[in-house]
């Protein structure tokens, strides 16, 4: 019966089938219901993350809800070779009938009924300081080197009645991307890697988990599960929340140090932490400075 429905067609008709999003979508990939700000899709390596994000900015284009989207990526390079001309990119989604123009030196798409989706990169967060958006797709959030990309994204969009933000990734142990998935204005979604085997390279799943078996990565790459606590860590989580108290009064602090451990490229985390020990000998963490700049801004930290 099926293939005489599908010989019946035309081929404009199969064509369109082939596109019809809702028919093949699984319902973790498509946007959730009921009043949100940010759709947090955290799931695991092939679940089908980027078609989901290039389908909803494909659907918020066409039908009009969206004028003004922002696309943004790790590097342009990811912007442009996954989340626009990727095998799952908004390119390839389009309709044939809707496909937007893309002009690559300019970093944007233009649909005929004139919406706009500009790229960005999340290596270079000041350039999110100025434009408005009404709809924002962030692809592979736990990459991004700095996180204050994020937070100017989330400032930028301030277009429309309702501005709404999809964010896309393989989770990994981040405090600010735990605080992102709990914030009361974020729907999460999770998915498992298995849930899209019969679109990946035949064995792959099953390989992996085989490889990874029982293993925090099997949990963070596979289940796409927010692990917290690296496997085998001296230090966890829920132990060192144990330890928070109010710190003792100055005066009773006998000696307060800073110790910085840098890191010369800027790439990395600095870590600026102050510390100060009692009368007891009880060691207090009184504050966590770290942070991802380059020598001169954590230098000028350091003195500050």
């Amino acid at each position: 019966m099926r293939q005489q429905f599908l010989a019946s067609l035309t081929p404009a008709e199969r064509a369109w089938l082939s596109k019809c999003w809702l028919l093949w979508a699984r319902p973790s990939q498509l946007p959730p219901q009921g009043d949100w700000r940010i759709w947090l899709l955290l799931a695991g390596r092939g679940f089908g993350k980027t078609r989901a994000g290039a389908e909803w900015v494909r659907w918020l284009a066409e039908s009009g809800r969206g004028r003004h989207i922002a696309l943004v990526g790790e590097t342009l390079d990811d912007v442009r070779h996954v989340m626009v001309e990727g095998a799952s990119g908004v390119l390839a989604v389009a309709s044939p009938q809707q496909r937007p123009r893309w002009y690559p030196s300019r970093r944007l798409l233009i649909w005929e009924n004139g919406c706009k989706a500009r790229c960005f990169a999340a290596e270079a967060p000041d350039q999110l300081r100025g434009p408005e958006f009404d709809h924002g797709w962030a692809d592979e959030i736990a990459k991004w080197q700095y996180p204050e990309a994020l937070d100017n994204l989330l400032l930028a969009l301030r277009r429309g009645d309702q501005p709404r933000l999809l964010a896309t990734t393989t989770p990994r142990p981040l405090s600010w991307l735990k605080q992102l998935a709990e914030a009361p204005d974020t729907v999460l979604v999770t998915g498992q890697s298995a849930e899209n085997a019969a679109n990946l390279a035949a064995g792959f799943v099953e390989a992996m988990q085989k490889r990874l078996a029982g293993s925090h990565l099997a949990r963070q790459e596979l289940a796409g599960e927010l692990v917290m606590d690296a496997e085998g860590g001296y230090w966890q989580r829920a132990g060192l929340a144990a330890l928070v108290a109010p710190p003792p009064p100055r005066r009773d602090l006998m000696r307060i140090v800073l110790g910085v451990d840098p890191a010369i490229g800027g790439a990395d985390e600095t870590g600026l932490i102050i510390a100060g020990r009692d009368r007891s000998g009880m060691i207090w963490i009184l504050q966590d400075a770290s942070l991802r700049a380059p020598p001169d801004r954590w230098v000028a930290e350091i003195a500050a």
